[in-house]
């Protein structure tokens, strides 16, 4: 069984991963690992932005294996510290393509039942 994992992140000593610097809340953020194996990474403080590939994020944001996490100008290795290798994450972004697609086909299905019945009503309409 997969354990939910939290760490916090900013200048306060009683964080999980303190950062040391001017420019950081005390709690600025917070790194989560979910039942299914996705990273979310969060903002704490609404004036104080995560940097994902170098964009400023606020709010709640998924982190695929391709993303460079930042605070300011210092690089967090969040595959490290969940111990997550490479491979792992490109699994996972393989499963999450194959649902969407399976979804997508399955949305396509009902489009054709909902057309049969529409179809059937009308020829019912029409020989009544």
């Amino acid at each position: 069984m997969d354990l939910l994992r939290y760490y916090s992140i900013g200048a306060h000593p009683s964080n999980s991963l303190p950062l040391k610097g001017v420019h950081r809340a005390p709690f600025h953020a917070l790194l989560y690992k979910d039942s299914k194996g996705r990273i979310l990474a969060s903002t704490r403080a609404s004036q104080h932005p995560l940097f994902i590939n170098g964009a400023p994020h606020f709010g709640l944001v998924e982190l695929n294996s391709a993303d460079h996490l930042s605070i300011d100008s210092q690089s967090i290795d969040w595959m490290q510290i969940f111990d997550i290798k490479p491979e792992e994450c490109v699994e996972l972004e393989v499963k999450a393509q194959d649902h969407i697609s399976e979804q997508s086909g399955m949305r396509f299905q009902l489009v054709l039942i909902y057309l049969a019945v529409l179809i059937m009503f009308i020829l019912l309409f029409i020989y009544i």
